[in-house]
């Protein structure tokens, strides 16, 4: 089966507008993946990519794990970037069973872990850098406009 757009691997060879200093690790990534862990997960991966400073090459788990060792003494967890997590449908149909959520953003490789184009959008549509004098002056239907058109693949 085809991958969809979204599934997209992206690395540092492709036209993506989006680096990873694009994106602003200072801040959590409330609402990219609709769970706390997942968003933990992603912030980190971003700010070991933007460390590391080779855009969206492939990395191994020991290389993400290493990075987040520095700060803590267990070790790294996806939380659903990957593969899909069984978790219940919502907390007042905790008993009516699990579905699967979640998976699909990074890509399993040969050992190596390539992000996807979703993964990205969703980093930095929720977390973008605004850096420059002119960013504090955008309404937010022109910060929007900027957000979107940062997030078209290519060109």
């Amino acid at each position: 089966m085809p991958k969809t757009a979204t599934q997209q691997v992206i690395t540092a060879k492709d036209n993506f507008r989006v680096r990873p200093q694009d994106i602003n690790t200072r801040q959590q990534f409330f609402g990219a993946f609709d769970d706390v862990g997942t968003e933990l997960s992603a912030n980190w991966i971003v700010s070991f990519l933007q460390e590391r400073g080779t855009g969206w090459e492939p990395f191994t788990y020991e290389e993400v794990d290493a990075y987040y060792k520095r700060s803590y003494d267990y070790d790294f967890r996806f939380n659903r970037l990957v593969e899909p997590e069984m978790v219940a449908p919502s907390r007042t149909h905790a008993l009516a069973g699990l579905i699967p959520v979640g998976g699909g953003w990074l890509i399993l490789k040969d050992e190596k872990y390539y992000v996807t184009a979703d993964f990205i959008v969703r980093c930095y549509k929720v977390s973008p850098v605004m850096g420059s004098p002119e960013d504090a002056e955008l309404s937010e239907s022109e910060a929007a406009e900027r957000i979107r058109k940062a997030c078209e693949h290519g060109g």
